[in-house]
C-alpha cells in the first residue's frame, strides 16, 4: 500500500522534476517524441509536458495547471510503469500505463482526469 502521507519537502523535489516545453524542433512537439525516464502528455489544444518521479498534484506543475487536462499520456520510464489518479494524492480512478504504452483517457466531455502519478 501506498504511503498516502505528503511532506512539503517530497512535493517540492518532484515539482523540481517536471519540465513544461518545447522538446526541440517543432515536427518533435508532441507527447509521442518523450525523453528516456519521462511520462509525457498533451492537452486538446497542443500544449505538452512531462512528468519525472511522483506528483502528488498536478495542480501546478512548474507553474502550469495540468490538473484534469492532459488527455494523451506516453510512458518513455526506463524499468516500470506509471499509474495516473484521477484526484490528488494518489487517490481515485487510477490508469495504469505501462512501460512504452500511449494511451488516451478523457471525460465524456473530452476533458482529461489525470491528477497526479506514482511510478512503479
Amino acid at each position: 500500500m501506498k504511503n498516502k502521507m505528503v511532506f512539503a519537502g517530497t512535493f517540492a523535489l518532484s515539482v523540481a522534476f517536471v519540465s513544461l516545453g518545447s522538446f526541440g524542433s517543432a515536427s518533435a512537439r508532441s507527447y509521442t517524441n518523450c525523453p528516456a525516464g519521462w511520462t509525457c502528455f498533451n492537452d486538446n489544444n497542443g500544449s505538452f509536458g512531462k512528468v519525472r518521479g511522483n506528483n502528488w498534484y498536478w495542480g501546478n506543475l512548474n507553474g502550469s495547471n495540468w490538473n484534469d487536462r492532459a488527455v494523451r499520456f506516453k510512458n518513455n520510464g526506463n524499468y516500470c510503469r506509471n499509474t495516473l489518479y484521477k484526484d490528488a494524492g494518489y487517490r481515485g480512478a487510477p490508469r495504469v500505463v505501462l512501460r512504452g504504452q500511449s494511451i488516451t483517457w478523457k471525460n465524456w466531455r473530452s476533458k482529461g482526469y489525470a491528477s497526479s502519478n506514482f511510478w512503479c
